[in-house]
């Protein structure tokens, strides 16, 4: 079994035994093993998309999508999402991945927009259960995997820019919208408030246009009414307390409506003053605009060059993984080749054996046969050495000539060829 596969059974084991509680480092072991995984079974496969949805909680849909931006043919990469054996089986399950994927997609803010295309598309249908009723924690999952997972730099995409159709776009916005409402914003942090506050404007981008035409019209009549109470409340001062001179009695009216005239002044030049806070304002905000723009380049270019090195480290385990294997093989071979090369060094002993006992039998034949020899040649030399100091005559001559023929009859029976 390969080592990437015991890594992932032994995490899924370890986050069983502890209620689902796991800890940076197994999340980033499960990031590496799934890697490696998908890597070798070449495709989002069954048993990669199994190891996915048990080992889901280590860290969400932040793998699967790495994967998908790296993948030549993105858009196939994030369908076999949809055409994969558990998508669909379980809706809970299926809501919670892909509420997950769109976050990730946002986070990554990938150059295809329309790759969030069919995370939109699915949302409606698996965030009901087979009585058609919203699931029951899904706002729950929506917190978890949705608004916790984003940053205040997240730039969401323009729904009405993307290749959907309006009516599923309204779907996808009921569905988050009805979510969003169960939430209970009071409990939230000030960031998480913030960027629930965002997502409304994302789903709902046309509604800031009219609040502020609203706010506008709003500050208009505000001014009018002031005005209006004012003459209202002049008038009734003058009915009831009518001027005691009776040179003029409306001097105290015009003199309390010029007082109302100038009050009607204030407000507006008050609401110019505002108007021009509210420019310099905008202009500030413009500013953090584009240095925000600004900085979103450097951190898509960052996420780009770690998204190489990542690729360039996957590309490496895979050379390593082969290496081993070669590694491996050879090492085998050695132990073969080690196994056969001591088979022939026993071998070679016992040859080694058998030829010292055929040696020492041959030395011991020969021994042997010299004795033999000596014993043959013993008579002819007695005879010899007796003769040896005769004078040497016709019949001595004989003797030594027969004699001679006896020795080297004697030598050719031991095998002493002399021809």
């Amino acid at each position: 079994m390969e080592a990437y596969i015991e890594k992932l059974n032994q995490l899924i084991a370890i986050k069983k035994n502890k209620g689902n509680k796991i800890t940076k480092k197994e999340r980033e072991e499960f990031l590496s093993a799934w890697g490696e995984l998908i890597v070798a079974e070449n495709g989002f496969s069954e048993t990669v998309e199994r190891y996915f949805y048990e080992g889901f909680v280590f860290a969400g849909a932040k793998p699967f999508v790495q994967w998908v931006l790296l993948s030549e043919d993105k858009f196939s990469a994030i369908n076999s999402l949809f055409k994969g054996h558990f998508f669909g089986k379980d809706t809970p399950t299926s809501f919670r991945v892909l509420v997950s994927t769109l976050a990730q997609l946002i986070i990554s803010n990938p150059t295809e927009k329309n790759l969030i295309c069919p995370v939109i598309e699915n949302i409606p249908s698996v965030s009901k259960t087979k009585e058609n009723k919203t699931l029951v924690d899904g706002h729950k999952v929506i917190l978890k995997y949705f608004i916790s997972e984003l940053n205040s730099s997240s730039l969401f995409p323009v729904l009405s820019e993307l290749n959907i159709k309006p009516t599923v776009i309204r779907s996808f916005v009921e569905v988050f919208e009805v979510m969003i409402n169960r939430l209970d914003l009071t409990s939230l942090s000030t960031k998480d408030a913030q960027k629930v506050v965002a997502i409304n404007k994302w789903l709902h981008p046309d509604n800031e246009v009219e609040k502020a035409e609203k706010a506008e019209l709003i500050v208009s009549q505000d001014s009018q009414n002031v005005v209006k109470e004012r003459s209202e409340e002049v008038l009734n001062q003058v009915e009831q307390n009518p001027p005691r001179h009776f040179y003029n009695p409306y001097d105290q009216l015009i003199s309390m409506l010029n007082e109302t005239i100038s009050l009607s002044r204030g407000l507006r030049d008050e609401s110019k003053s505002t108007e021009k806070k509210c420019t310099v304002l905008q202009e500030a905000v413009s500013n953090f605009q584009r240095e925000i723009e600004v900085l979103n380049n450097q951190l898509k270019t960052s996420k780009q060059r770690e998204a190489s090195l990542e690729k360039q480290l996957i590309d490496r385990g895979t050379q390593i993984s082969g290496l081993s294997l070669q590694v491996k093989s050879l090492e085998d071979e050695i132990q073969k080749l080690t196994e056969v090369l001591e088979a022939k060094d026993q071998e070679i002993d016992q040859r080694t054996q058998m030829m010292d006992a055929l040696s020492r039998d041959r030395t011991k034949q020969a021994d042997e046969q010299m004795h033999r020899l000596a014993s043959d040649l013993k008579v002819e030399y007695r005879d010899f050495h007796d003769a040896e100091t005769l004078t040497m005559d016709c019949d001595l001559g004989e003797n030594m000539r027969e004699q001679l023929k006896n020795v080297f009859s004697i030598l050719s029976k031991v095998g002493i060829s002399l021809d």
